[in-house]
């Protein structure tokens, strides 16, 4: 899953955005400014993907499975936190604690990297 950002909210050197009218934040790891984002999404692993992500990061990150092991042994971000979903299957994921929002996503192989 890769995804080009063509918003103004950068942090650093960093293709990340949140998506507009949806809670959806794709690598874009600054809490302060993604305070309606409730699923975040890291499309692979490259730096300018990940700035601001790192060991101390404590919310759940969609990616996929190689992207999660990668995240994992790179950047030490927690297992508890990564939530691997397999490329291609769509996923119901909640946007609440208790489930009663969900949204359905599909993960996208980009033919680019893990």
């Amino acid at each position: 899953m890769c995804y080009k950002s063509t918003t103004d909210h950068r942090v650093g050197v960093m293709n990340g955005t949140l998506i507009a009218g949806t809670p959806i934040a794709v690598d874009f790891w600054n809490i302060r400014k993604a305070r309606q984002a409730r699923l975040f999404f890291l499309s692979h692993m490259h730096s300018d993907h990940t700035a601001g992500l790192s060991s101390t990061w404590n919310q759940p990150v969609y990616c996929s499975p190689i992207t999660g092991q990668i995240l994992h042994l790179k950047l030490k971000v927690a297992k508890q936190w990564i939530r691997p979903l397999e490329v291609g299957d769509s996923h119901v994921v909640a946007l609440d604690d208790i489930g009663r929002e969900t949204m359905t996503v599909t993960l996208r192989d980009a033919i680019h990297c893990p």
